[in-house]
């Protein structure tokens, strides 16, 4: 076992000549010197008694020219011994294990973080909390800080440390409420505040519960220790992480609250936001008094003064926890907010101020949510793309009325196409999901634009990502020109360049099969990758996907796909779904009269080999599926139909059934006689979306 000063010399001499080409360092006995390009230098005494958390710091430095060194430390030492890194970290002190763990976050590129890169950071952290036998509630709330500050680096880099290995998380997590008795107030703060960066999802199962309790336990032990400031961040970062169901977290929530209470005057607004946040996420018995602390709070400060999106925020925390408003707090912020709407200069503010005001159920407020969307139409081309992928995820969920809503949507749509490009790729899939929740049908030239757009950053976008646009652009039947773009897609998967989580994968598989171009090849490593799931909330789901792509490739003649136990599951399971739903009142209704035409009505039926279940009316001349709006989703701006529904219909018209739709609401408007007559016509000439001929 060579020791570190040892290992780090002949390391040092034998990248010697290659390194002082690349980045000026020259090598003696024990010493390694960077040559500065002042002509000055740094010299790194290795025969220091500095262990290697120093050299890691060194070697994680920043400067391009010490990160080509670094990489070749790291081939020699892959080389010469894995193993003397593993006691090393097992005895470094709790400063040097902070240090190690910075180090490796230098590493990282911040103007443009790559999956490898943040991905070996993790597995760092990881190796270190695996091996070190030293770490203190210090250590781990720096290491999730370092951690919370890769994943604030770019969304993806936020995305790519959430869907990291759960293994990390559970070592972290279960070494956190291993000494979550000997935490300190500070160190308590800065891992909730790291928790509430990175996201509560990376907490999962019984964790959830034990830390979340432990957690509490520090604020009601330390409850000086809080400032007002710290105890707001104490209850959002609990209301992150924890359970809300959770009897004793909402008991120990309760008392931290009662403390709260005790200190109110010490409150910003903002910061008693967060508390009526957290609050109204736990359902303790004395939500309404807080409500009343709050707003009485509230009007003795300057509400002038508070920002528009803030009072929004104070509205719906008051709405939350049931304010019955008998001291019109309410109403005065709204009066406040309708004089500043015009007043509100940065867009991010005024996005702000149309989710907050989305969110509230107080009379009064439709009025100020169509002036405020006014306002935001003005100033769209204004807007940061990340800006208006939040009004756009706000607008899918806000209740408004739909012209109106279609109409911003649409403006939305007109900017998207012409600044496609500068959009970030979660940004963009936000945008086109968004317009899917709000059945908003973007047109033809913006579906072009972003299948441009996929097909110039195909090679750089994350499996996650691509599933997602995949999937976006099947539903939106965007198939004209994305042919290059499905095939590299494709091409990547079948290569092993691509990471997916079964679900992202599943989900791919589905959207190919939407759009018709699944095969046995991606079907099968789609399977393999989906079959090594262990079992989850989300199985059901895979499964299901699963088994409609199975059904599109046997539909359709496809015969080299094996029908394994595994699909035979996935296929049992989509099936039983699919027989239990009851027809809608309206098909069997219009049963009624398609039995008057002499024609066999069949509810559930299996058809086409007992392969697939549709709704049939059966006559000597024709095979009829009846479908009806309700199941079938449309987009509520054009006439035109989901993916998922085109699927459908496409694999039934295949296997020799004509598919008619019947308009629910145009259905119930007419009486016995018309609904026969409006079946007739159909029968003569089809639906509106009828690609085969009748």
């Amino acid at each position: 076992m060579l020791p570190a000063r040892v290992f780090l010399r002949r390391t040092i001499q034998d990248v010697g000549s290659r390194a002082s080409c690349l980045c000026g360092i020259s090598t003696s006995c024990g010493t390694a010197t960077l040559l500065g390009s002042d002509g000055g230098s740094n010299s790194m005494a290795v025969d220091s008694s500095q262990n290697s958390a120093n050299m890691w710091h060194f070697l994680g430095s920043p400067n391009s020219t010490c990160r080509q060194f670094s990489a070749m430390v790291d081939m020699r030492m892959e080389e010469r011994d894995k193993e003397r890194g593993t006691q090393e970290v097992s005895k470094m002190s709790g400063e040097d294990l902070d240090s190690l763990v910075s180090s490796f976050a230098d590493r990282i590129d911040a103007s443009k973080p790559t999956q490898h890169d943040v991905s070996k950071f993790l597995a760092a952290c990881k190796q270190t909390l695996e091996e070190s036998k030293r770490l203190n509630g210090s250590n781990l709330a720096h290491m999730l800080h370092e951690i919370a500050n890769v994943a604030k680096l770019s969304d993806e880099a936020k995305e790519w440390v959430r869907h990291e290995d759960d293994t990390l998380w559970e070592i972290l997590n279960s070494k956190v409420i291993a000494l979550t008795h000997r935490f300190e107030p500070p160190d308590t703060i800065r891992l909730l505040k790291s928790y509430i960066e990175i996201g509560g999802r990376v907490i999962k199962g019984p964790d959830k519960s034990t830390l979340a309790q432990g957690l509490c336990e520090v604020a009601l032990k330390h409850p000086k220790g809080f400032d007002a400031g710290e105890m707001s961040v104490a209850l959002k970062s609990l209301a992150t992480i924890a359970p809300w169901e959770d009897k004793v977290v909402v008991k120990r929530v309760t008392q931290i609250a009662e403390s709260v209470a005790l200190k109110m005057d010490q409150f910003k607004i903002e910061e008693l936001i967060d508390v009526g946040w957290a609050v109204s996420k736990f359902y303790i018995p004395n939500r309404r008094q807080m409500a009343t602390l709050i707003a009485n709070r509230s009007r003795k400060s300057d509400l002038e003064n508070v920002k528009p999106a803030n009072m929004c925020k104070l509205l719906s925390v008051l709405g939350a926890l049931g304010l019955d408003d008998q001291h019109g707090i309410i109403k005065d912020v709204l009066l406040i907010l309708e004089e500043k709407i015009s007043d509100v200069q940065e867009g991010a503010d005024l996005v702000a101020l149309f989710s907050g005001l989305a969110k509230l159920q107080v009379d009064g407020v439709e009025e100020m949510i169509e002036s405020v969307l006014a306002e935001l139409e003005i100033r769209l081309e204004d807007l940061e793309p990340k800006q208006i992928g939040h009004l756009a995820k706000c607008l899918a969920k806000v209740r408004m009325e739909p012209q109106d809503k279609m109409d911003t949507l649409g403006v939305i749509s007109v900017e998207l196409d012409s600044r496609c490009e500068a959009f970030q790729p979660i940004v963009l899939i936000e945008v086109l999901e968004s317009f899917l929740k709000s059945k908003f049908y973007p047109g033809e030239r913006t579906l072009q634009s972003v299948v441009e757009f996929a097909d110039n950053r195909a090679d750089e976008l994350s499996g996650g990502n691509i599933a997602k646009l995949v999937n976006a652009l099947a539903e939106f039947n965007a198939l004209e020109g994305s042919l290059k773009f499905f095939d590299k897609v494709k091409t990547r998967v079948l290569e092993g360049n691509m990471y997916l989580t079964p679900s992202e994968a599943s989900l791919l598989a589905w959207a190919f099969a939407m759009s018709n171009r699944l095969d046995a090849d991606l079907f099968g490593w789609v399977a393999r990758c989906v079959e090594e799931q262990p079992e989850t909330k989300h199985t059901q789901e895979m499964k299901v996907r699963m088994a409609r792509c199975f059904v599109t490739l046997r539909g359709y003649g496809v015969r080299d796909v094996m029908f394994t136990p595994f699909i035979r599951s996935c296929y049992k399971t989509w099936r039983e779904i699919e027989l239990e739903q009851t027809p809608p009142s309206t098909i069997m209704e219009a049963f009624y009269f398609l039995e008057d035409m002499r024609y066999t009505c069949r509810p559930r039926h299996l058809i086409a080999g007992s392969l697939f279940i549709a709704d049939t009316a059966i006559s000597k001349q024709r095979n009829i599926a009846v479908e009806e709006t309700s199941v079938s989703p449309r987009f509520a701006n054009r006439e035109k139909l989901f993916g998922q529904v085109l699927w459908r219909r496409r694999l039934l018209e295949f296997v020799g059934y004509s598919v008619m739709c019947i308009d629910e609401e145009k259905w119930g408007s007419l009486d016995d006689s018309g609904k026969q007559q409006y079946l007739y016509n159909m029968m003569m000439s089809g639906d509106m979306y009828s690609d085969t001929s009748w």
